[in-house]
């Protein structure tokens, strides 16, 4: 990485998971509602979900093997796409909001070895688990 702290390669993610709009409330949640802040789509679940709407517009996007700044949509999280959304949702609203995309896109490169490393380290202890568990 190039020097910054795992902490500030979340900034940008960290303050929009703040704000809402990474998950969609559920029914009963009075203070802060149960529609999606993107989309506008309602939660009837009880519980706090990831909105169905957008989830199925991130698939999509990656079928159709799109991208953002240069990154693969593929390639990120639901969670980063769905910040990339909301960036451009806020700007379309004439809103501003608290991240440019390209700004959000570096962000996004600064922790991409570090989540290649976590990811592959979770696939090593599957193998392993997978070996001990499984007929050869």
């Amino acid at each position: 990485m190039t020097g910054t702290t795992s902490k500030e390669n979340y900034r940008i993610l960290s303050r929009y998971k703040e704000e809402g709009f990474t998950r969609v409330p559920g029914v009963y949640d009075k203070e802060r509602g149960n529609s999606c802040r993107i989309c506008g789509w309602k939660n009837i679940d009880s519980g706090e979900r990831n909105c169905y709407r957008c989830s199925s517009k991130f698939y999509s996007d990656i079928n159709k093997k799109k991208t953002i700044a240069g990154l693969p949509v593929g390639s990120m999280a639901l969670e980063d796409w769905l910040v990339f959304l909301a960036i451009a949702t806020q700007i379309s609203n004439g809103d501003r909001p608290y991240a440019t995309i390209e700004e959000y896109a570096a962000e996004v490169k600064e922790r991409q070895p570090e989540i290649y490393e976590r990811v592959q380290s979770g696939l090593q202890k599957e193998r392993q688990i997978e070996d001990i568990m499984y007929d050869k």
